[in-house]
């Protein structure tokens, strides 16, 4: 609909530029425009996401070469409706008269344009060639654990992306470059807000763990070999957890595992490990459907706009950590993927039971490598990339000097020493995707995940004993009205507040962790009954 020709046909002469009727007029018009606006930048969205998707599944280079043009070109599409002065005309104009849903693509749109124009199309094409070269020179040197492989490529990119920040945070009024690369995903994420939280959690993370291991002495794990399982196996075990979870869409397999699409078009990818099928493929087929159920639960109404979208990658972190800890490491969990094993897949190992699977899901160790990492364990992971990334960006840190930084950090927050790159800096794509301010993501959703599933329990008591049956839905109910159903109407930051009544803050992630791993003790009589109705079933 084109508001200039509506006014020129004669509508305006009807109720008269000075009567009442038209400035209601002027604001239905301005609201449909923004939404034909704020639905081509959501379908330009979509795009870049099959356009990642096909970047990381190709299988050849010159595959990833074309992927990656097309990326390229889709990134700048999307970047010139943003800036066009279509979209500046109608920001401007007044606002008053609408609804929720179009106020909410506003500001969406406003905070896109933003970031946006902290860059030009040149910048978008130089982007994508260092990201490209970084991401290729990565792969070679992770292969043979040597960062002077990636060193130069990185450092071009790092410099690219520190100047990026500089001229994003000047854009949104910000001060932090890093600030600044936080809020182009999750808007409202600040540095200030989670340097005390990062603090509090790497105390009580070091005091908590020496008493875990200890407490942990007395139990008995099953040899490693228990947890082998061959890949054809895993994958069907992968289909059986996310169907049972509620996942339609495609299954992939790629080297880092990622979500991706909207609530018509979901796809997953998965990595897996043939020595430890619990670490890799029942936890990544957890925390990625966690993703998935996100886009697939969200609402119908105004799904091809901005609105209807994840609200931000804090969110969207959220609710795959909730899957994956809150959810996953549970006695409940343990169960039902007990069930899986020997009632869908056929496994006859008298090793594995629920109190061997929970004990292994839930065992706390020494390691340098984040995915695999334990739940207590896995914040001090994060805090070292915040740490780390900051002093990057803040060019506090030479990318030279990158891998020895980051191999006498991991031994200060973990304790553990680094025994080649790629264990230590090497071990994630993000920075070398151009992505330095992600991890503080994965730190918002270990947080908020405790929080809401605080919450839940509250609501209802029982709401993991379905898993008994092999059922989500009351886990998936309860998710659906309160945070999937809200999109985009609000941001991370105030959907945690709404439903749980308070800021994001530590105390419900510490209090898990104490429960779990100190009050909780793992009883063999609790899983008898239920270990004896499987043996009857094998």
């Amino acid at each position: 609909m084109d508001a200039n020709k509506i006014f020129s046909s004669g509508v305006s002469s009807i109720v008269g530029k000075n009567g009442p009727a038209y400035p209601i007029l002027k604001e239905i018009i301005t609201s449909v425009k923004e939404n034909n606006l704020s639905a081509k930048v959501c379908k330009m969205l979509k795009e870049r996401d099959w356009r990642i998707w096909d970047f990381v599944t190709a299988k050849t280079s010159l595959q990833r070469g074309i992927s990656a043009a097309r990326l390229g070109v889709s990134r700048i599409r999307q970047h010139n409706v943003l800036v066009s002065k279509e979209l500046g005309d109608e920001l401007k104009s007044g606002s008053a008269l609408l609804n929720e849903e179009t106020l909410a693509n506003r500001r969406m749109l406003t905070h896109l344009r933003k970031h946006a124009k902290a860059t030009s199309v040149y910048g978008h094409l130089m982007q994508m060639i260092r990201v490209v070269s970084s991401e290729r020179n990565w792969e070679n040197a992770r292969k043979y654990s040597d960062f002077s492989k990636v060193e130069n490529s990185f450092e071009k990119l790092v410099a690219f992306t520190r100047n990026l920040g500089s001229a994003r945070a000047k854009q949104i009024g910000l001060i932090s470059p890093y600030d600044a690369l936080m809020d182009e995903l999750s808007p409202g994420l600040r540095t200030k807000d989670l340097t005390p939280l990062v603090a509090d959690i790497e105390a009580f993370t070091k005091n908590i763990v020496p008493l875990i291991k200890d407490k942990q002495k007395s139990v008995t794990d099953v040899p490693e070999e228990t947890w082998n399982m061959d890949l054809c196996t895993q994958k069907k075990l992968v289909k059986a957890i996310s169907g049972y979870m509620g996942f339609k869409g495609e299954l992939g397999e790629a080297a880092h595992p990622l979500c991706l699409g909207d609530k018509d078009d979901v796809r997953i990818t998965i990595s897996y490990n043939e020595k430890d099928f619990i670490s890799s493929a029942v936890m990544y087929a957890v925390h990625e459907t966690g993703h998935a159920l996100y886009r697939m639960n969200l609402p119908e109404m105004n799904k091809d706009h901005l609105v209807s979208n994840i609200s931000s990658q804090a969110m969207d972190e959220t609710m795959s950590l909730f899957m994956q800890n809150q959810v996953g490491r549970s006695k409940e969990f343990a169960v039902f993927l007990d069930k899986v094993l020997k009632e869908d897949l056929g496994v006859d190992n008298p090793n594995i039971t629920p109190e061997t699977i929970f004990n292994k899901m839930n065992k706390v160790k020494d390691g340098t490598l984040r995915m695999p990492a334990d739940e207590v364990n896995y914040p001090l992971h994060l805090i070292l990339r915040y740490k780390l990334g900051r002093e990057l960006i803040d060019g506090n840190l030479m990318v030279k000097d990158l891998p020895k930084e980051w191999n006498k950090q991991t031994k200060e927050l973990l304790g553990t020493d680094v025994k080649n790159d790629a264990d230590g800096c090497l071990q994630d794509i993000h920075w070398f995707s151009g992505q330095i301010g992600y991890f503080p993501n994965y730190f918002y959703g270990t947080l908020a995940s405790a929080q809401l599933m605080e919450k839940a329990k509250k609501d209802n008591p029982n709401i993991l004993s379905a898993l008994n049956g092999k059922s989500f839905v009351p886990i998936v109910e309860w998710l659906t009205a309160n945070v999937y159903t809200k999109a985009s109407l609000l941001d991370a930051n105030d959907i945690i507040k709404s439903v749980t009544g308070k800021p994001l803050s530590a105390e419900a992630h510490k209090n898990n962790i104490k429960n779990r791993y100190l009050d909780g003790d793992i009883k063999r009589e609790m899983f008898i009954t239920k270990r004896n109705l499987n043996s009857s079933n094998r």
